[in-house]
């Protein structure tokens, strides 16, 4: 028997995970499973969602995996730093 992994999405300024259509609820256990990592991204992209985690779950919570949902590399969304009189994006 296979690793059964579920695909679902958590919005982290509520916590709420995406139950499907417009729903949204507190049970990861009830979220839509979006069956892969993939399916996943092309709905945050196609939806504008930029501020939560993509998150692989197991059977086992230890061993889930959370993937940012922003488009953007973490360097990106870091505040820039100043270098002397330069600016650094």
């Amino acid at each position: 028997m296979g690793v059964r992994m579920r695909v679902i999405l958590q919005d982290t300024s509520t916590n709420l995970f995406y139950q499907g259509g417009v729903e949204w609820g507190l049970e990861p256990a009830t979220a839509h499973d979006f069956g892969s990592s993939l399916n996943a991204i092309d709905f945050c992209l196609e939806n504008q969602f930029r501020h939560g985690e993509i998150v692989l779950c197991f059977a086992n919570p230890i061993y889930n995996i959370r993937l940012s949902a922003s488009p953007e590399p973490a360097a990106r969304r870091a505040t820039s730093v100043t270098r002397g009189k330069h600016k650094v994006h």
